[in-house]
Order: structure tokens, then C-alpha cells, then sequence
């Protein structure tokens, strides 16, 4: 079976994505900081490679038929893992975000569902400094992940919201 994560990627115009690409170029940094873009981890399914296509067919028709999704970010909080502070920034979703996620809820098309949505910052570092910032998320990506726990990704798929989009 393979693991798959579904995540909204934070634009790269985001001051967040800029605080982390910021703190990316620090020496050092790089493994106390989340792999890839800002993003928020909607949650994750593990499926066989013949239920993959239907699965991303029906991501696909459930994300036709939202808008881009508007989100929320800031303050920020802390909790703990293995001893260490984990950062993140709260996520709120505007309506039309909450409609998306629940009408993903029920579908059935996810296996474990983040509940506190957030972008992960990092850890062993100071408290993230960034404003509040609105951001718009015209896709959600579709990660396989290689099933170990680094959760490296094998393959990444963009699918678009709203009808007659492409993905970037």
C-alpha cells in the first residue's frame, strides 16, 4: 500500500514562504525546518497503486467544483515532540475553505484528517516572526510519499480548484 498526503501549498509571494525560504539560506537550519513549500497538511490515505487512479479522479471532480480556497494565517504557536518545540502558524479557512474540507471529510477519500490546520515552521529555533496574512490557494497538492518516516515524496500531483482550471 502506499501513503499519499493532500496539502494546500502557501503561494510563494506569501510572507510566510518568504520567512521560510529566509530561513532556509541559514546555515545549519535546514533539518530542524519542514521539507518543501508552506503548506497545510489536509490529511493523508494509503491506497494500492490500482485504487490510485480512481482515487485521483474523484479528487479531481471534488476539487472542480470549489473556488480557490482563501485562508488565514497567524500568531503562532509551539507544542512539543520528542523533547523539542515545534512552531507553526494556525490556519483558519475562510467559508467557502471550510465547505472544501468538510465536503473532503465526508467523502471517504481520506483515511486521517488533520484536525488543527497550520503551517509547520520548524523546530529548535525562536518563535516565528510574521505578520498576519491572507493568502489565496488556487490548488491543492497530492503527495506519494516513500513510506518511511523521513516522508520523503516519490511524486506530486497539482490539482486545480474551481471549474476549468489548470494547475500551475
Amino acid at each position: 500500500m502506499a501513503h499519499y498526503e493532500l496539502r494546500i501549498v502557501v503561494p510563494s509571494s506569501s510572507p510566510v514562504q518568504e520567512l521560510l525560504d529566509a530561513l532556509r539560506a541559514e546555515p545549519g537550519r535546514e533539518e530542524l525546518l519542514p521539507r518543501g513549500p508552506a503548506h497545510v497538511t489536509l490529511g493523508e490515505f494509503w491506497c494500492g497503486d490500482d485504487e490510485a487512479p480512481t482515487k485521483l479522479t474523484e479528487l479531481r471532480a471534488l476539487c472542480s467544483s470549489f473556488a480557490p480556497i482563501s485562508l488565514r494565517i497567524s500568531g503562532h504557536a509551539r507544542s512539543w515532540r520528542r523533547r523539542s518545540a515545534v512552531y507553526y502558524l494556525p490556519v483558519d479557512l475562510s467559508t467557502s475553505g471550510q465547505r472544501f474540507l468538510a465536503s473532503l471529510r465526508q467523502s471517504g477519500l481520506l483515511d486521517k484528517s488533520t484536525e488543527n490546520l497550520h503551517v509547520s515552521m520548524g523546530r529548535e529555533q525562536e518563535p516565528p516572526k510574521v505578520e498576519d496574512s491572507d493568502a489565496q490557494c488556487e490548488y491543492i497538492t497530492l503527495l506519494k510519499l516513500d513510506g518511511k518516516r523521513t516522508r520523503n515524496f516519490l511524486e506530486a500531483v497539482d490539482i486545480p480548484l474551481g471549474p476549468g482550471q489548470t494547475a500551475p
